[in-house]
């Protein structure tokens, strides 16, 4: 290579070159710099390259220079850095911004997140601030979230006005509070119980016994709470005690789970349909013919009340439903029984001296509301211008279908004086009559041919057997007819099966002996197991026993304890008679055993000359008419069978004289209504019976009794013909 260097330089030229070739050299790779001690002259110096031999001092003084230059300019751009602007390759600048989280209240540690990252935790008790490691690029958004919460001890971090654009530095204010739990302290379960709080984070909990249990969600200082149970155990009830509140510190919450009992009806003999309740609502419609049981549908925690009542009778047909034992205490299940018995539709009256002597029978519709009775059409009837054989008919009994009725018809024939003397008459055969009963109540006179008594005769009939009193015993069905044979002077029970429709054929057997002189009644008791007689003329009750209607006499039979038996009746519950002695003005009370035998169990005074006696069908009251001072005395019945009085008797009617001879005596099917026959009056008076037992008059007018028609006055049917035995459908 050939040398740039001229033959002819000197040496310290040479060396003066080369000084200032170096100094351009460095010049070029340090960015250029200037003469110390003259730093306008640094370009100059770094770019003359034939500056003379003799300026290399000055020049060693610019490169010196221009070295200082260099340094400055790097100073300069790491200040432009740490003022949040950057150079781009192409020269522009471009703005970053700093988030940073103001922490308030913080008592652990917090974490938080930037744009879903860029993780901080703080863990600086009190307030602090802490920048986000990240910056943002201006016009970038920013969202700080908590990540994770402080645990200890637990708060609840919450970010206010986390999110936005960042346009300058930004603090975002973070505030942490204490939370609480709230727990459930469950107190005798015995299943599973599901809780909640705040109406939800259902809390599940199925520990036998005695249990604390914390919801998952715990609750800011402050905030409110508020468990209450979202389903019960399937036997139990769970109640909660102060279960809402605000949190300020844990929380605790008892539940306290008890037992809980269904409530049933047991409905009998319903025919419609019945509403009940229980404690005042929760209703229960039954419409199940029969008899059925049906729980209610709220249960009743253990030691809780019941009270099971009727809502609305049946109506089609009507019926009254009565609740036995209803209310209580619920400490297991419970079922209360509802009976329903149909309302008495007909009331028939004999009237053994009306039509001339000869005898009528009367016909009414009940008012199924109000007890008040209509006559029915074609009422009073007369049956003895049918065939000359059916006189004084002196006692009245429904078959068990309703469908007809059966008459004793003592025998006299027509009297020779009006009004008629009780003897003498001419005696023709006694009968049983066989009514039919229409649709509205109304008879149907002879639906069957009447049955003579045929007495000891053989063949029968039997013209000096007088029948007085009937009974019926549904479960055969049979007939029972207590007579009187005035030719042999000795009573006789005359005993027939009932077929359809209606017809009565005689039992094996029958008659059957029954002592001496007038068989006054029959009755036979609620097990459809016994019959007993009473005989006022002789003092005497006779038992019998009978099985498929064949009556047996007891072994102890007759029971001779008292004056003048007159009237009967037994309990419905079996087990207890009751005798009225006309006599002794008496009310007697007997036990029964096994084999029908009587026990004296007590006795009561009642009103004068009793005559008729009368126990509603559910056995709660029981009602005896004294012909001889014209009322009723009542008395409620015991378990034990023994009677407390109410008090003073009831007025049997208000027509004419104080005595009016109240006779007969009957209460509807359904346990309302009382219906009293007065003898002297010719009146029948109707009664509702209050919870308590005691009778109140029927208001309005009735109608006639008998077939002479009269004034009407409150309850009291008027119209004369003695009326001596009632029955009703």
């Amino acid at each position: 290579m050939p040398s740039i260097l001229t033959r002819d330089l000197s040496l310290a030229s040479v060396r003066a070159l080369a000084l200032a070739l170096c100094t351009t050299v460095l010049l070029a790779a340090c960015g250029g710099g200037s003469d110390e001690t003259n730093p306008s002259s640094s370009s100059g110096s770094s770019t003359s390259s034939s500056s003379s031999s003799s300026s290399s001092s000055s020049s060693s003084s610019s490169s010196s220079s221009s070295s200082g230059s260099s340094s400055s300019s790097s100073s300069s751009s790491s200040s432009s850095s740490s003022s949040s602007s950057s150079s781009s390759s192409s020269g522009g600048a471009i703005l970053s911004y700093t988030i940073s989280a103001n922490v308030v209240g913080l008592t652990g540690t917090v974490v938080l997140q930037d744009n879903g990252g860029d993780n901080l935790t703080v863990s600086t008790a009190g307030t602090s601030t802490s920048p986000f490691a990240t910056k943002i690029t201006a016009g970038g958004a920013y969202a700080v979230s908590v990540l994770t919460q402080p645990s200890s001890p637990a708060q609840i971090c919450t970010v206010a006005a986390g999110t936005g654009t960042a346009n300058a530095n930004v603090t975002v204010t973070v505030t942490c509070v204490s939370q609480y739990t709230i727990s459930a302290h469950v107190v005798g379960l015995a299943g599973t119980v599901v809780l909640q709080d705040n109406g939800g984070d259902n809390l599940t909990v199925a520990t036998t016994g005695t249990s604390t249990t914390p919801f998952a969600t715990q609750i800011a200082a402050g905030g409110a709470y508020a468990v209450t149970v979202l389903t019960q155990p399937a036997t139990q009830i769970c109640t909660v005690a102060a279960g809402t509140g605000t949190a300020n510190a844990n929380v605790t919450v008892t539940v306290t789970c008890i037992s809980q009992y269904t409530i049933s009806a047991h409905v009998v003999g319903l025919a419609g349909t019945v509403v009940l309740q229980d404690n005042g609502g929760d209703n229960l419609t039954v419409a199940t013919a029969g008899t059925t049981t049906t729980p209610f549908a709220t249960k009743i925690a253990a030691g809780g009340a019941y009270a099971v009542t009727v809502l609305s009778q049946p109506t089609t047909p009507a019926q009254f439903c009565t609740v036995a034992a209803g209310t209580g205490t619920a400490n297991a299940s419970v079922t209360v029984t509802i009976t329903c018995k149909n309302v008495g539709q007909f009331v028939w009256v004999t009237n053994p001296y009306d039509s001339s002597g000869n005898g009528s029978i009367a016909a009414f519709t009940i008012n199924a509301t109000s007890g008040a009775l209509a006559p029915a059409t074609g009422s009073p009837y007369t049956s003895a211008n049918n065939n000359g054989t059916e006189y004084q008919p002196i006692a009245i009994v429904a078959d068990p279908s309703g469908q007809y009725v059966y008459v004793a018809n003592s025998g006299c024939l027509t009297y020779t004086s009006n009004p008629p003397p009780m003897l003498p008459c001419v005696q023709s055969a006694g009968t049983v009559g066989i009514h039919g009963v229409n649709p509205d109540g109304s008879l149907v006179i002879d639906a069957q041919p009447p049955v003579a008594m045929t007495g000891t005769a053989t063949p029968g009939p039997d013209t000096s057997v007088q029948p007085f009193s009937l009974a019926v015993d549904p479960a055969g069905p049979y007939l029972y007819v207590g007579t009187f044979d005035s030719a042999a002077s000795d009573n006789l029970i005359e005993g027939f099966s009932i077929s359809t429709p209606g017809a009565l054929n005689a039992l094996g057997g029958s008659p059957y002996a029954d002592g001496f002189n007038q068989s006054s009644n029959l009755v036979v008791d609620s097990t459809d197991t016994y019959l007993y007689s009473a005989n006022a003329l002789d003092g005497s009750i006779n038992g019998f026993t009978f099985s498929t209607g064949v009556l047996a006499p007891n072994t102890l039979s007759p029971y001779l304890s008292v004056t003048s038996p007159y009237a009967e009746a037994t309990s419905p519950t079996g087990a207890y008679l009751y005798v009225a002695d006309n006599g002794a003005n008496t009310l007697y009370v007997f036990s029964y055993d096994g084999n029908g035998n009587l026990g004296a169990v007590a006795n009561y005074p009642v009103g004068s000359t009793p005559e008729g006696i009368a126990i509603d069908p559910a056995g709660k009251f029981l009602y005896v008419t004294n012909a001889g001072d014209g009322t009723v005395s009542g008395f409620t019945i015991n378990s034990n069978g023994t009677l407390v009085s109410m008090g003073s008797p009831f007025t049997a009617t208000t027509y004419g004289a104080s005595t009016t001879t109240p006779t007969a005596i009957a209460v509807d099917p359904s346990s309302q209504f009382v219906y009293v026959a007065n003898g002297d009056a010719g009146t029948l008076t109707a009664f509702t019976i209050g919870a308590n037992g005691a009778l109140s008059p029927v208001g309005g007018s009735l109608g006639p009794v008998g077939g002479s028609p009269g004034t009407a006055t409150v309850s009291t049917i008027l119209g004369g013909g003695g009326p001596s035995s009632i029955a009703i459908r």
